[in-house]
C-alpha cells in the first residue's frame, strides 16, 4: 500500500487495488481570530450548562431539601447580577473587566481585592485539577500518587503558558 501525505488510501479486502481519493488542503473557513458570535455564544452555553448538569444531581444530593430551594434562589440572585453588570456596561463603555467596576465602585482597594480572588481562584481550580488528574491517573495506573501527581503537572504546565487559543485551535 502507497502512502501519501497528501491523499487518502483505501484497499478493499477483496481485491489487491487500491483507490486514491485526493483531498484539498484545509483551509480556515473565516479569517484566522474571527468567529462567529452565534458559535461563541453556543460554546460558551455548551460548557456553563454541561458542567451545571453534572454537578447538580451531587450537589442536590449531599444538600437535601435546602438545596433544592437555594437553587433557584442562587439562580435569580445571578440573573440580578447579570442584570446589573448589564447596566454598568451600559453607563461606562471603557469598562472591560470585574476588576475596572471594583475600581468604578470601591477605588484602588476594591481593584487590588477582586484581582487578588480571581488569581486565587485561578490557582486553587488548577491545584485541584491537577489533584484530580493525579488521583485518577493514579487509580488507572497503580503508580505511586506522588508519581502520577508530577507526571499530571508535567503533561499540564506547556498548556498554562498558552497565551492565545488558536496556538492549540
Amino acid at each position: 500500500m502507497v502512502s501519501r501525505p497528501d491523499a487518502c488510501v483505501r484497499q478493499s479486502r477483496r481485491t489487491a487495488r487500491a483507490s486514491f481519493c485526493t483531498t484539498a488542503p484545509l483551509r480556515p473557513l473565516r479569517p484566522p481570530g474571527n468567529s462567529a458570535t452565534g458559535r461563541t455564544i453556543f460554546n460558551a452555553i455548551n460548557a456553563i450548562v454541561g458542567v451545571g448538569a453534572l454537578a447538580l444531581p451531587f450537589g442536590l444530593r449531599c444538600s437535601g431539601w435546602p438545596g433544592l430551594v437555594l437553587v433557584p434562589l442562587l439562580g435569580c440572585v445571578c440573573m440580578y447580577t447579570a442584570y446589573l453588570l448589564g447596566r454598568i456596561l451600559e453607563v461606562s463603555p471603557l469598562v472591560r473587566s470585574y476588576a475596572d467596576i471594583a475600581m468604578m465602585v470601591f477605588g484602588r482597594t476594591g481593584n487590588t481585592v477582586v484581582s487578588t480572588f480571581f488569581f486565587m481562584e485561578l490557582v486553587l481550580g488548577l491545584t485541584g485539577f491537577l489533584i484530580l488528574g493525579g488521583d485518577n491517573l493514579q487509580a488507572m495506573s497503580g503508580l505511586p500518587r506522588h508519581v502520577c501527581y508530577c507526571m499530571t503537572a508535567v503533561l499540564v504546565f506547556p498548556l498554562c503558558l498558552i497565551t492565545e487559543f488558536k496556538q492549540i485551535a
